[in-house]
């Protein structure tokens, strides 16, 4: 992963954290997997006060959390350089 940015990796594994909770949405509502919805562990404040949002939350999911990995994983592959 040596040749993209800190800021290029944080955007791409929150965007997989978003990708893979609107994914576990749908396959709750759409297909009946319940567990995929579940939060795992209470929910962490982001932000207080903060100009108009009074506070926000980060909740993880089991799918929110493959989304996660996966995200990991394509950059870690696609990062790789070979020799």
């Amino acid at each position: 992963m040596g040749q993209y940015s800190i800021s290029f990796i944080i955007l791409v594994l929150f965007l997989g954290l978003l990708i893979g909770a609107a994914a576990g949405s749908l396959a709750g509502n759409l297909a009946g997997v319940p567990m995929v919805n579940d939060v795992i562990v209470r929910p962490i404040e982001v932000a207080r006060d903060f100009y108009i949002i009074k506070r926000l939350e980060m909740e993880f999911t089991p799918a929110s959390l493959m989304g996660l990995i996966v995200a990991a994983l394509i950059l870690y592959f696609k990062g790789r350089t070979r020799p």
